[in-house]
Order: C-alpha cells, then sequence, then structure tokens
C-alpha cells in the first residue's frame, strides 16, 4: 500500500497573516518537509501533522512531501494559501505636534513622521526666516525638510605674497544666472571695434558696471560726445545715433563687471572661477567652500545682492531650493528656448501661474499680449515678455551633438561655418527680408527721403 497523507480541508480556511495547517497521514510516515525543507512539520499524534505558518499578501504556495524510514516518498502535494491584501495608505491623525505647528503656521509634509516633524518644529526657533529673500530662502528649506547648509562658500580680498590688498575695493553679487564681480580697478582700456553700418552698433567683450562712465573715442584718438550713442548693459551693446562712425575702427574705455554663469557648475568649480578672476595678473578674490559640500550644485546658493567685500569672510548658504525674482531679465533669458522666444518654457509656466494667482492690480499681469506705451520706462510695473514675438533666427551646425546656436556677429567671426566641427551653419528662423521696422504694412515706417525743388 502506497504511503499518503491528507490536508484537511477546514485549515485550508484563511482568517490572518498567522495561519496552521493541519492534516492527516499514514502512521509508517516518520517524516515531513514543505517546500524542500524538513522539521518544520510536527506531529500531534501518530496519525496526524501540523504545520504553523506566516504569510504573505496574496497567494502562498506550499509543495509538502512525508517518507517512511526506507525512505519511501509520497507524492508531492501543492497547497495555496490565499491572503487578502491591500497596498499600504498613510493616515494622518491630528496630535499634540500639529496644533503647536498651527500657532506658527507649518504644516506638516506628506507622509512625515512624527519625529521628523518635531525636530523641524524645533528648528523653527532658530531659524533666519523673515519678510525678506534671505528669510523666504531659509523658510522654504524648512517647509521642504531641507536642511539648509551654513557657510557653504565663502569668499574675502585677497593678499599677494606682500600682505597688500590687490584692490580694497571689491562687490561681489550672486544672481539667478551669474556670479558677478566689479571693482573700480576692472577696467577695460583699449578695446577696439568695428562699428557695423547697418545696425550702427557694437558688441562689448565685458558688462559695463556704469553706463555713464563709458568713453568712446575714434580713430585719431578724439572722444566722441556721449549724446551720440547709448549702451544695454543688459546685451552688452553700443549703438550710435548717427551714420558718421558706420563702418569705422573706435575704442572703448569702461569699468566692467565680470560674470560667472554658475548654472552648470558645483561649488567647487565655482570657487574655481572666483579666485580667477584677475587684474593685472593678481587674483582679487580667494574662495573656499565647507568640507563635504564640494561636489553639491552651485544653483542651490543662498542669492545675495552687490556687497562689499572685506578681508573677513562672505558666506554664502546652500540648500536644495531656489529663490529666484521671476522679473530678474538673465533669468527670463536663461529659460528662454533655442529660438529666444518664451512659448512652451517654464517661464511661461510661471508667469500664467503668477498671473491666475496674482491678488494685486487690475489683470495687469500679462504674458502674451503686447500694449503700446510710450512712457513705459517711467513705471514702477514691471513686464513679462510677450508669446508672439518673431524668431529672427540664428544659426545652428547641423552636427547631432551641437546644441549650441550662433548670432550673426558670430556668424561672420566664423564665415559661416561650425568653429567646432567644420560643417557650414545653417539659418533657422523668421526669413531676413520678412523683419521689418514697422507694425502695419511692409515697409510702412521706413523713412523715405525725396529732394523736392522749392523757389525762394
Amino acid at each position: 500500500m502506497a504511503l499518503s497523507f491528507t490536508v484537511d480541508r477546514s485549515s485550508m480556511v484563511v482568517g490572518g497573516y498567522t495561519h496552521v495547517l493541519t492534516g492527516t497521514k499514514d502512521p509508517s510516515i516518520v517524516a515531513m518537509t514543505v517546500n524542500g525543507i524538513s522539521g518544520r512539520i510536527t506531529f500531534p499524534t501518530g496519525s496526524t501533522w501540523k504545520l504553523d505558518l506566516i504569510l504573505s499578501p496574496g497567494t502562498n504556495t506550499f509543495s509538502i512531501r512525508g517518507r517512511d524510514v526506507v525512505p519511501n516518498w509520497t507524492p508531492e502535494v501543492k497547497v495555496n494559501l490565499a491572503l487578502p491584501g491591500a497596498d499600504p495608505e498613510a493616515h494622518v491623525y491630528f496630535n499634540t505636534l500639529d496644533q503647536h505647528a498651527l500657532i506658527v503656521g507649518i504644516d506638516r509634509n506628506l507622509g512625515e513622521k512624527n519625529w521628523d516633524f518635531r525636530n523641524r518644529l524645533l528648528s523653527y526657533a532658530f531659524a533666519r526666516t523673515g519678510a525678506n529673500m534671505e528669510g523666504l530662502f531659509h523658510a522654504a528649506a524648512h517647509e521642504l525638510g531641507v536642511k539648509a547648509i551654513d557657510q557653504a562658500l565663502g569668499a574675502r580680498l585677497r593678499r599677494d605674497s606682500y600682505g597688500e590688498l590687490r584692490s580694497p575695493e571689491v562687490y561681489c553679487e550672486l544672481g539667478p544666472v551669474y556670479f558677478w564681480i566689479d571693482s573700480p580697478d576692472m577696467v577695460k582700456s583699449g578695446e577696439t571695434h568695428l562699428v557695423d553700418p547697418r545696425t550702427r552698433s557694437i558688441q562689448l567683450d565685458e558688462t559695463p558696471t556704469w553706463i555713464s562712465e563709458v568713453r568712446v573715442f575714434d580713430e585719431r584718438g578724439n572722444r566722441v560726445q556721449d549724446k551720440r550713442f547709448t549702451v544695454d548693459a543688459f546685451k552688452r551693446t553700443m549703438t550710435f545715433t548717427d551714420d558718421e562712425l558706420a563702418g569705422l575702427w573706435i575704442s572703448i574705455h569702461y569699468p566692467y563687471r565680470a560674470r560667472i554663469d554658475y548654472r552648470e557648475m558645483d561649488l567647487d568649480e565655482l570657487a574655481l572661477a572666483i579666485q580667477g578672476v584677475m587684474v593685472g595678473g593678481e587674483a582679487l578674490l580667494e574662495a573656499n567652500v565647507a568640507t563635504g559640500t564640494g561636489s553639491l550644485a552651485a544653483t542651490g546658493l543662498h542669492r545675495i545682492g552687490r556687497t562689499l567685500m572685506t578681508t573677513d569672510w562672505q558666506y554664502w548658504d546652500h540648500a536644495r531650493v531656489q529663490v529666484t525674482p521671476l522679473d530678474d531679465r538673465y533669468y527670463q533669458q536663461s529659460m528662454l528656448n533655442r529660438y529666444g522666444a518664451a512659448y512652451d518654457t517654464k517661464l511661461e509656466k510661471f508667469a500664467r501661474r503668477a498671473r491666475d494667482k496674482s491678488t494685486i492690480g487690475w489683470d495687469n499681469l500679462v504674458l502674451d499680449e503686447g500694449l503700446w506705451e510710450v512712457d513705459v520706462d517711467d513705471r514702477a510695473l514691471d513686464f513679462l515678455p510677450r508669446l508672439w514675438d518673431p524668431v529672427f533666427g540664428r544659426w545652428f551646425c547641423p552636427h547631432p551633438a551641437d546644441e549650441g546656436y550662433y548670432d550673426l556677429q558670430e556668424y561672420r567671426k566664423y564665415e559661416g561655418r561650425c568653429p567646432t566641427h567644420g560643417f557650414e551653419l545653417v539659418y533657422v528662423g523668421l526669413p531676413r527680408d520678412q523683419i521689418k521696422s514697422g507694425i502695419c504694412e511692409a515697409e510702412a515706417l521706413y523713412a523715405d527721403v525725396v529732394a523736392v525743388e522749392e523757389e525762394l
């Protein structure tokens, strides 16, 4: 007679994650295995067996066999036990910590445990929060449960080998896109350019610190009157009001600001770039980074306005949050798409969100509409760029690994070829013959001079 055992049907009804499986057996069976493991099944009597189990959510499968002393093995019996399961869901209960948080206006973060919430509440007693950019920076870090790193980046005036300061007056500013450094000793002298006869303009090498101190000289060294040109520090361009210098060489003298684009840098790289700003072959500043923070992204630094540096360390805190004014023109420009427009960018999303949530003014926060406003420069209100400005076009390299673009000045500089890959640059954008100077029909506002004979 073949060896055999049975499983009690009543023991296959699951009531919880702890379960007991029972059955009967042939008295000659002396041992049983479950999933190939022996010792787990016990024998309360000579003809019964028992298996204590801890079930997991879902279907649990067990393979059971028995043997006698020879040993002869019984056929394998599979038993499937189903334990109903559900995805875990966090339930937040209002407790004493939440009651204290109401007093200071703090909300519990999603899934935040009591211990972490308690520590964040206690940290608010020492946090430098307030109604300013620094206070908002630290408050945002606390609200998100992000620990701010104090004194992550430091800089101070540098002394030379003789202990003297290279420049006693140096200013630093950390903006949303650039780290700026300027000093009265930072002066561009003898910078030469050929005035574009078509636009009567030039592109400056650096950003002027003060537009009023820009000096222009013609080819003979004669100074050009200030009223004959305008300077756009944001675009770093100079435009002349007449054609007298069109197509001629000029030289320029002006104080400038060194700018460091730190968006793709970590703190170590930014510190090296700061120390790389020199005047007369000597670095103006020395910089250091807190231990263990060198690999952090520089974009997490707290923004600080133009600050006079001293021989004492000036520090910038760091956290994985950003507090950036949306009206900053450099920040706006950094978010434009490859064609220089705002559509399908974060800037468009931020502007629409700000418009929807604005509680001041009368629908005066507009992104995609242009207004004819002759006195716009005299207003205190700021504005965001329009969506439907035409793409004037730029040149791109057809190489698949090249994602940059080139403007007209760079196109002419490289004679229409990519300086990196050698391919001929391709123009993408609005055709030049469609770019008009007016807002009406074609050539509507072009100036036309006609000689008319008249008797005196």
